[in-house]
């Protein structure tokens, strides 16, 4: 960018967004693509002070500075602290995009939505710098829709924009929305060979590989129902290995000690930073379906049993599978949340999943139609541009 008197400006980008790694890693693939393009680029983020964050960031030695903002809950103590937290944020933003104007950098702040990016979209305006948001879900949540009035681009990441072209937003004081497939980082979509992802988790490299995952932060109803299904099917999973990611809080030794019993091979911890490598040591998948696990299953080419977190009112992950589940790579299931009642419901599901290769052969045909999960080289192209 050239200022006024002809001097060229370099370009700072900085990421807003955090609370969980659905909001972190696709910022992390979009940062990887934009320096393979040019190394010189300035990149921050702005994240939560939750610790999830600071160990993902941290991992990937990043700089970020935590904002105090906290997420609307729908109680008076709820509503307090958001506002109690929401001008500390915007004065914090603002005042790290004075200081890259300081140093003679053009700040532009990209959003990849939820409660950190809102303030810090705020601070944009308020410093009159260029806003990029990015949409990642089906069915866009509060802060999503407050950040889009006030973005200068849309991109929709979004698995039903990327197939059909169906925009999940619009705004129509926004020049441009445009449509990319979803993103992902290099190692999901197919950098790293079968053998090198399972030998990393010290995994057989000739053995099927089952992926059990509820996301950064673990599902406890995902993990009774293996647990449960381990007990009483272990024969179904004798040929198999496990990697389970089973979240902060989770009882590892418990399920720990029931792979051992069943007399399974299996990696059990509470969080896996390099997921990439997990998705392409699998061969099937029981997850969420949150934008970045269904991301992650396009790029790997991995059929999945997906249970949608049965809480959200607006089912925005079951609308994100979608797309992916009427081609017939994935099949959704609904989350019964008690294990014996998943067990009752899905474990025919499963069984057949892991003893039908045919059948997930079909599905990752299905999903290797759907093309390249390249999202993420594309948005660093218009970022960059």
């Amino acid at each position: 960018m050239n200022t006024d008197d002809g001097e060229k400006k370099g370009v700072a980008i900085i990421f807003a967004g955090g609370g969980s790694g659905g909001h972190i890693f696709p910022a992390l693939a979009i940062a990887e693509q934009i320096r393979l393009l040019d190394a010189t680029t300035n990149i921050q983020f702005l994240c939560s002070t939750r610790t999830i964050d600071h160990q993902i960031l941290s991992a990937h030695n990043e700089i970020f500075d935590p904002l105090p903002a906290q997420p609307l809950r729908a109680t008076p103590r709820g509503v307090w602290r958001l506002a109690r937290s929401w001008g500390p944020s915007v004065r914090k933003t603002r005042a790290a995009l004075r200081s890259l104007k300081d140093r003679n950098l053009s700040p532009l702040l990209v959003s990849l939505g939820g409660f950190v990016a809102a303030p810090a979209a705020q601070a944009a305006r308020a410093e009159r710098c260029r806003l990029v948001a990015i949409n990642l879900d089906a069915r866009l949540g509060l802060a999503s829709r407050f950040i889009a009035r006030r973005a200068h681009t849309l991109i929709d990441a979004s698995p039903a924009a990327a197939i059909d072209g169906d925009l999940a937003w619009q705004a129509r004081s926004v020049s441009k929305t445009i449509a990319v497939p979803p993103i992902v980082r290099d190692a999901a979509a197919g950098s790293r060979t079968v053998a090198q992802a399972r030998q990393s988790f010290g995994l057989d490299e000739n053995k099927p590989t089952l992926l059990i995952t509820g996301g950064s932060q673990g599902a406890r109803s995902i993990n009774d129902f293996l647990s449960a299904f381990v007990r009483e099917r272990k024969q179904t999973l004798a040929d198999w290995q496990i990697l389970h990611q089973t979240g902060a809080g989770a009882n590892i030794s418990h399920l720990r000690e029931t792979y051992e019993q069943a007399d399974l091979r299996a990696i059990v911890t509470e969080f896996i930073d390099d997921m990439p490598s997990a998705w392409a040591a699998a061969d099937l998948s029981i997850a969420r379906c949150g934008a970045g696990t269904i991301a992650e299953i396009w790029a790997s080419v991995t059929p999945a049993l997906l249970l949608p977190y049965p809480y959200h009112s607006d089912e925005h992950q079951r609308l994100n599978a979608q797309p992916l589940a009427s081609r017939g790579g994935v099949i959704i299931a609904h989350d019964e949340i008690a294990g014996d009642k998943n067990m009752e419901t899905h474990a025919k599901t499963l069984q057949e999943l892991l003893t039908n290769p045919g059948k997930r052969g079909k599905m990752a045909e299905a999903l290797r139609a759907l093309g390249p999960a390249d999202g993420g080289r594309r948005i660093a192209e218009l970022l960059l541009k």
